[in-house]
């Protein structure tokens, strides 16, 4: 990873730069609501990238009340900051808050098309569950993946 990088929570002043990665990195992102939702929700699983003051990558894991499994809702890195390890340390970084926060295990869901998400997940112990059938808009399957953090 870039020495210049530096990983920190969420702020306002970020939603722009979160939406821009958003849109270039899912066929169907996230609108503004939902990233003011988890700002509240789970302020410190909502991390950001940034390098030189530009948001490069983000990375929500939530921890809803009263359950010990916490959830990856999303994570993404900008298209020109991809393969320098930022995904990686967003990924370390939320399963540490994840597990500071008492969660015994994580999950989160895939497109079934998308190989080198399933891959960079595998590659942090997430296994496959199950398929979930008709998930996303476009009515591809989803996959359903979990990690054990105990």
């Amino acid at each position: 990873m870039p020495q210049d990088v530096k990983v920190r929570r969420f702020s306002p002043r970020d939603l722009d730069g979160v939406i821009e990665i958003e849109r270039d990195s899912f066929k169907y992102p996230y609108d503004r609501r939902v990233f003011a939702y988890y700002r509240f929700a789970s302020p410190d699983g909502f991390l950001v990238a940034e390098v030189e003051g530009k948001v490069v990558g983000y990375v929500i894991a939530s921890t809803p009340p009263l359950m010990s499994e916490g959830k990856l809702v999303s994570i993404a890195v900008d298209p020109s900051y991809r393969g320098a390890g930022i995904g990686g340390e967003l990924m370390r970084r939320a399963i540490e808050h994840l597990r500071e926060a008492g969660r015994k295990r994580v999950s989160l869901e895939v497109r079934e098309s998308n190989v080198a998400a399933i891959k960079f997940y595998e590659g942090f112990g997430f296994r496959r569950e199950r398929v979930i059938p008709r998930y996303y808009q476009d009515g591809e399957n989803a996959i359903r993946m979990s990690k054990e953090l105990g």
